[in-house]
């Protein structure tokens, strides 16, 4: 249920300062560190003289004139380099009080296009890249003195950048994959040892443990009111569109309902190897139609999905039942609830489990009341075909050229995003199948020396000016006030990467068990799957271990885990342009310290707000400072529901403990800043007319310099719980009283409005 700053995965372009964490079975949770860059005399001056040169592009605005001296001047190379940026980024005719996104990242814009293959574009996306290319040059590279994991993980980069070889092989590893799970005979995978196909069958719960998401996902989570524990949680699923918009919203379904029907044709064309292996349906093949019944069949799906907004009450979605009052309800009244959850704990090797002992977390009990309804309607063979199609999907990206091919058309009409170079993609992979040893080359190699004790120090002055802002806090009474303040004090955290890196062993044995000697990529990835499920089954009965990373360290994110009062700060996210040890405080707390005061501030958002600091679901304050606090929420849904792009409006329910997270993580890091600055005058930037201050504010604004296609924008605001960047700028900063204040707005300015939303 973890909050991250971005969103989702870099590759899919929907994460990073956000809501839940990767705790759960459902749980879904990268950006970039530089390498460190020496620069030569001769790069000095000629960095100095193209400054000379920008600087000629600040206009002497008389509302936001700095009357900087420029007598303290940072020239260290990181600052040089610090100050070409901001000034290349920023588009100084704008007036920062009307437009401060455009004003921070006009000119950044005006460089830049969306590179093939994304749908959008932005610094993180930078950074993603400049740690992808490190780890690619790492995994390039072998040397004698790798230890063993490090051999293994070079050997599957390997399998996964030879394409040709992927290619060869066709559909074979997804036809034998099929037939692990009882055959498919509509594509000619016969398995004539297996029973007939259904519901009941072993095979059917050996395909869930193979990734097939189909109906429902189910798995182990903390127990949201007993975060001490461990608990099964069954949860709706199964579309392959990413929302149940994209089916049942006319306008959005007529450009996905094609794109998927195609899609489908396509694939089950290539693993039957009909028409040439070329992925075009033979005559008479009958998969149009298929497609056609697996396309209604997700539209009633989608018809009885819980909506995301509802999905963020975590009360709402607390409903727990033993085995016996599930096996006796209205979910899903068809199913053998009973043998599906008692042969999967038994498949993971955890023994006789009675019943009586089986407690149940339902996440969306409605959905499956209306599954009943949904299942009656559809023939064993409709609901085998869309059982397997969810089990091949899970493995097409894995897969040679042919099947990469309608899969990237697929996503390019659907999401705005297709393929990308190569390399990108197998780092990735790499990343989510082995990520602590792909952690360990990042850290060894490429992680400035002494990052973990720079953010840590920031960290605990982000605590500090949250504890203070809290203890002024107007609206809430003295007893909430209190718990707030301690809850505050017990926030753990996790910097960077896990200890356990730096221990051979360690990295061999979470590697050997799932890539294979020779590295095979597919097999490979099916290997981290079942270990993943058969892992996370076996977390019931088990202490909650609160230090496992759950995301892999060399992502571009971070995130707040509620149920763990916890932050984390992967070290991905530790260089340019959030973090650099050579920046003066205003940058770094701009850019870095705003991620740090946004992930705290989720542990007071819609959703974190109802946890304890010992991260337990409970009412933990007065009902007056509920009350009042639910009321000034309402202010940010409204303020963001007004701000949209491409036509496309911004949902303000859904993205509101992002919004809350944004506004309350800038308020945070200038008053940390302001902190650490003292009454001392930090350096300013060479030829930057801005004072520190109004710096800090950039540094904020230049890190959500970004562009957008219409089709990306189009899906993502009906998932994504963080709004655009433009927008987590001009919403955070038009609320801001420092920020008028800093650079001087006039009253009733766009970005001094007369009505400021105010929480934290």
């Amino acid at each position: 249920m973890s909050t991250n700053i971005q969103g989702e995965r870099m590759e899919d372009e929907q994460h990073l300062l956000s809501g839940r964490s990767s705790k759960g079975p459902s749980a879904s949770c990268k950006l970039i560190v530089a390498l460190a860059i020496l620069i030569p005399t001769a790069l000095l001056l000629a960095a100095l003289a193209a400054i000379a040169v920008l600087s000629v592009r600040i206009t002497h605005l008389q509302a936001t004139s700095s009357s900087n001296s420029q007598t303290n001047v940072c020239t260290s190379p990181s600052c040089i380099k610090l100050a070409s940026n901001v000034l290349q980024f920023m588009n100084t005719s704008v007036d920062p009080c009307q437009d401060f996104y455009n004003y921070s990242c006009g000119g950044w814009e005006a460089a830049n296009v969306i590179p093939s293959g994304y749908g959008s574009w932005g610094l993180f996306n930078e950074l993603n890249q400049r740690n992808n290319i490190a780890i690619k040059k790492l995994l390039d590279g072998m040397k004698l003195s790798d230890v063993d994991a490090v051999k293994l993980a070079r050997k599957l980069y390997e399998s996964c950048m030879d394409t040709d070889g992927l290619t060869a092989k066709g559909a074979e590893p997804i036809r034998n994959l099929l037939s692990l799970t009882g055959g498919w005979d509509l594509v000619g995978v016969m398995n004539s040892s297996a029973p007939q196909w259904s519901l009941f069958s072993a095979d059917f719960r050996s395909s869930k443990s193979y990734g097939n998401d189909g109906f429902f996902s189910f798995g182990i989570s903390v127990n949201d009111k007993n975060s001490s524990q461990y608990i099964p949680v069954l949860s709706q699923s199964g579309l392959t569109l990413p929302s149940p918009d994209s089916y049942t919203d006319p306008s959005a379904a007529n450009v996905t309902i094609p794109a998927l029907k195609q899609f489908i044709v396509s694939i089950l064309s290539l693993i039957n190897n009909t028409n040439g292996g070329t992925g075009a349906a033979a005559a008479g093949s009958g998969f149009e139609q298929v497609a056609d019944q697996i396309i209604d069949l997700e539209t009633s799906l989608a018809e009885i999905f819980v909506s995301n907004v509802a999905l963020r009450d975590p009360q709402a979605t607390y409903n727990l039942y033993n085995l016996t009052e599930l096996a006796n309800s209205t979910l899903w009244t068809q199913f053998n609830w009973t043998q599906y959850i008692l042969e999967s704990f038994k498949a993971a090797q955890l023994g006789d489990i009675g019943s009586d002992d089986i407690v149940i977390n339902v996440r969306t009990p409605s959905y499956f009341k209306n599954l009943s309804l949904v299942y009656i309607n559809y023939n064993e063979s409709v609901l085998e075909n869309y059982f397997k199609w969810h089990l091949v999907l899970q493995y097409i990206e894995y897969l040679g050229n042919q099947f990469l091919s309608p899969y990237y058309q697929y996503t390019t009409s659907v999401l705005g995003s297709g393929k990308t170079e190569r390399y990108l993609t197998c780092v990735s992979s790499l990343e989510d199948i082995v990520p602590m040893t792909v952690s360990r080359l990042y850290t060894d190699y490429v992680l400035a020396p002494g990052t973990k004790g720079n953010i840590s120090e920031m960290v605990s002055q982000i605590k500090t000016a949250f504890q203070e802002r809290l203890s002024k806090n107007t609206f809430l009474d003295s007893v909430t006030k209190q718990r707030s303040i301690w809850k505050v004090g017990n926030i753990s955290q996790m910097i960077a990467y896990p200890d356990e890196i730096s221990d051979n062993n360690y990295l061999l044995n979470k590697s050997a068990s799932v890539v294979q000697a020779s590295g095979q990529y597919f097999m490979s990835a099916v290997n981290h799957v079942i270990n993943g499920n058969t892992e996370n089954l076996q977390k019931l009965g088990k202490p909650v271990v609160k230090t496992e990373w759950e995301i892999a360290p060399t992502v571009v994110n971070a995130y707040y885990e509620p149920l763990y009062n916890e932050f984390v700060f992967l070290e991905g996210i530790l260089n340019s342009p959030f973090f650099d040890a050579g920046w003066p405080d205003y940058f770094k707390y701009g850019a870095f310290g705003v991620v740090a005061g946004h992930e705290l501030t989720h542990g007071f958002d819609d959703q974190g707000q109802q946890y304890n600091q010992d991260g337990v679901l409970t009412p933990w304050w007065t009902n007056t400072s509920v009350a009042k606090f639910k009321n000034k929420t309402k202010c940010f849904v409204e303020q963001y529901s007004q701000y949209s792009m491409f036509g496309y409006h911004i949902n303000g329910e859904l993205t509101q403990g992002e919004n809350i997270a944004d506004n309350g993580g800038v308020k945070t890091a200038f008053q940390a800043y302001k902190n650490v600055a003292g009454t001392t005058t930090p350096p300013s930037l060479p030829s930057v007319d801005l004072n520190p201050d109004q710096l800090f504010f950039v540094a904020f604004g230049q890190v959500w310099c970004s562009l957008f296609s219409p089709q990306f924008i189009a899906s993502n605001l009906k998932t994504n719980p963080h709004s655009p960047g433009p927008y987590r700028v001009i919403g955070a900063l038009s609320n801001s009283e420092e920020f008028s204040s800093t650079f001087k707005c006039a009253d009733n300015t766009r970005m001094n409005p007369s009505k400021k939303c105010d929480l934290w």
